[in-house]
Order: structure tokens, then C-alpha cells, then sequence
């Protein structure tokens, strides 16, 4: 029963790394710093430009969670976790 649920757990993690990683390739691009280069001129987009970096922040964190969850780290993970949910606090202080 354990062993299921671990395996279960794990496919949740891999899709969302495998949705993460589809993400950032095909639609995280700077805009806002791109905008700011060509314009001279500081707007909104910068914020998007913040989410993700922070996204793809969010996603090289999972992606060691899952290393440290094989090797039965779990203290580590806790750590890790809470550097996503302050991913997270960081982006909605911004908005």
C-alpha cells in the first residue's frame, strides 16, 4: 500500500515538471526587460518577467525535491518546500 502511494506521488511530481518544463520553453521570455531595452521605459511586464524567474525558480526546486525525496532526505524537502510557498508570498506581495 505505501509502496502504490509513493508511486502514485511520484507521477504527480512528473507531470508537473514535465507541464513546468513545456511551460517556461514555449512562453517564458522577458518581455518586460525586452520592452525596457527598446523603449527606454519601465512597465507592468516587468512584473510577468519576476513571475517567471520565480516559476522557473519554483520548478528547479521541485525538480531537487524529487532528488532528495529517492534518497530519503525528507528534512531537505521541508526546507525546499517552504522556498516554493515564499516563491509564491513573493509574487502575490508584488501584485
Amino acid at each position: 500500500m505505501e509502496e502504490e502511494l509513493i508511486q502514485k506521488l511520484d507521477k504527480i511530481i512528473n507531470k508537473f515538471i514535465f507541464e513546468s518544463r513545456k511551460f517556461t520553453e514555449y512562453s517564458a521570455f522577458p518581455y518586460g526587460l525586452l520592452n525596457n531595452i527598446k523603449v527606454q521605459e519601465k512597465s507592468v511586464q516587468l512584473v510577468y518577467d519576476f513571475e517567471y524567474f520565480v516559476f522557473t525558480k519554483s520548478l528547479k526546486t521541485l525538480i531537487s525535491i524529487k532528488k532528495l525525496l529517492k534518497e530519503d532526505l525528507n528534512e531537505d524537502v521541508f526546507i525546499l518546500v517552504r522556498s516554493i510557498f515564499e516563491n509564491y508570498l513573493s509574487c502575490r506581495y508584488l501584485h
